[in-house]
């Protein structure tokens, strides 16, 4: 199950962010935290779809090769700070970004549950996937901009701006990872 902030930046971003930029202490997000929370959904995802079943160390092997996916977050994250807000503190902001990945935990949960009770998955997922992943990725954009716009309390330009080279620079790290790791080579030729 999806811990509350999560759900809630999920059914309300703007408002969701806002409850979470006020909160202090142990109530505010964490780095660990959101980072634990993706890379175990990654694992558990990776680790069912691969082998049928969740054994620890099949998570954990999982979990630890897909380590890359929030250092690539927090640079492209400090990016766009560094463009638009230089004296935002990064690690608050990379806490309160981590919290917003609902949509990407909710579509890689789906993707496992299809692999393990459809008797076709190939067929269901084949269907599935491309409105799925336009929706993820559009529900995340929207969750990054309420991220920029009010957990950290950026003008509507700012962030506006903080979300397209967010974007930006997340996807070119991610094709140049899969270019350097020659997975996409060998797709175009």
């Amino acid at each position: 199950m999806l811990p509350s902030s999560a759900a809630r930046l999920l059914a309300r971003p703007f408002r969701g962010y806002e409850e979470l930029a006020s909160q202090e202490g142990d109530d505010a997000p964490s780095i660990a935290g959101g980072a634990f929370r993706l890379l175990f959904v990654i694992g558990a995802v990776v680790a069912i779809t691969a082998t049928g079943r969740l054994a620890p160390v099949e998570l954990f092997i999982a979990a630890f090769s897909f380590a890359y996916v929030p250092v690539i977050q927090l640079i492209a994250l400090a990016a766009a700070l560094r463009i638009v807000a230089r004296t935002t503190p990064i690690r608050r902001a990379f806490a309160l970004y981590l919290a917003g990945h609902g949509p990407w935990l909710v579509a890689m949960l789906l993707v496992a549950a299809v692999c393990l009770l459809a008797p076709a998955p190939a067929g269901v997922l084949f269907a599935l996937f491309p409105p799925l992943v336009g929706f993820t990725f559009l529900w995340s954009g929207v969750l990054t901009f309420a991220c920029f716009r009010r957990g950290l309390g950026l003008e509507r330009a700012r962030a506006g701006v903080a979300t397209a080279v967010h974007a930006l620079v997340l996807a070119a790290l991610v094709v140049g990872y899969f270019l350097g790791m020659n997975q996409l080579g060998p797709l175009w030729r």
